[in-house]
């Protein structure tokens, strides 16, 4: 059908190649609070470099939904109730991430997002981030496969749908919020060269004081037991104020493998191994970037 399997847009991996790592480029002062804190943060999706998050991939739901309908293989009532759960989820769940690349060396990464190649590239062990209470999205940037997956989702639903002798509101409410939640795994092409995977947390929106509503933690399970209470704290964006939340990723054995020193770091590795020998990070492959930048 694609390139991506229906259960990798749906985030519905069960394990992972046990040498897959997925890395995550921060600035020094970043690399010592998670190797200290064991946590990594997860931000409001609109709070990133790129400002077409979440517009994306709904634009190309929307592109999606036309072709369906000029084509006459979607009716109109049925495009109107999957839309109508897409709105209704961008403000009921808050799409909290944590983004990591599958390549741990890349100079424009250094440059973006680890303080001008002065910071660090952590690798996680990919099967290790599944005991997080997230989902892990593989980012897809070509915009054409991004629209065969839509249309071949849209198209199974509908089939689905058509198929029963009785229609369960809940459960197609459930699958369009899910379908909701994954669109943010599409981005611009632009961004290819980043070869992003993402951890999702969603929060969600407590109503039960009307006259207050906010954020709370979605839930979810931590190593298989069910996952202790997070709350949802705020930075300023700027002026904006923006929802984070620290989620620990340290279990019963360290997930970090490797790290990598930016072209610009001036951190001799033993002295890197050393640290994180005192802070119970133990077992790191720890290496120079490869990448020439002064």
């Amino acid at each position: 059908m694609t390139n991506t399997s229906y259960e990798e847009f749906m985030g519905i991996i069960k394990s992972y190649p046990n040498d897959l790592i997925f890395y995550h480029y921060c600035s020094p002062e970043t690399f010592l609070s998670i190797c200290s804190g064991k946590k990594l943060r997860f931000s409001d999706l609109n709070s990133m470099n790129d400002h077409l998050e979440n517009i994306w991939g709904y634009n190309i739901w929307i592109e999606v939904a036309n072709d369906l309908l000029q084509a006459e293989e979607i009716h109109k009532d049925f495009i109107d109730r999957i839309d109508s759960v897409l709105h209704m989820a961008s403000f009921t769940f808050l799409k909290l991430a944590c983004c990591l690349s599958k390549d741990g060396d890349v100079l424009s990464q250094w440059r973006a997002y680890a303080s001008d190649a002065t910071g660090y590239s952590i690798g996680f062990s990919a099967n290790d981030l599944l005991k997080m209470p997230v989902r892990i999205l593989k980012v897809i940037y070509d915009k054409e496969e991004q629209k065969k997956i839509v249309k071949a989702f849209v198209k199974a639903i509908f089939e689905v749908e058509n198929s029963k002798a009785t229609h369960d509101s809940q459960d197609f409410e459930d699958i369009c919020t899910e379908f909701a939640v994954n669109l943010s795994c599409f981005k611009n092409s632009a961004f290819n060269e980043e070869l992003e995977t993402r951890l999702i947390h969603i929060a969600v929106l407590d109503t039960s004081d009307e006259n207050n509503p906010k954020y709370m933690f979605g839930g979810g399970t931590a190593n298989g037991k069910e996952c202790e209470n997070y709350d949802i704290k705020y930075r300023m964006n700027g002026s904006v104020p923006t929802a984070y939340i620290d989620i620990d990723f340290f279990y019963d054995s360290n997930p970090i493998k490797e790290v990598i020193l930016g072209p610009k770091n001036q951190a001799h590795p033993m002295g890197v191994i050393l640290a994180l020998n005192a802070l119970g990070v133990k077992d790191v492959k720890v290496k120079q970037s490869e990448a020439s930048y002064r």
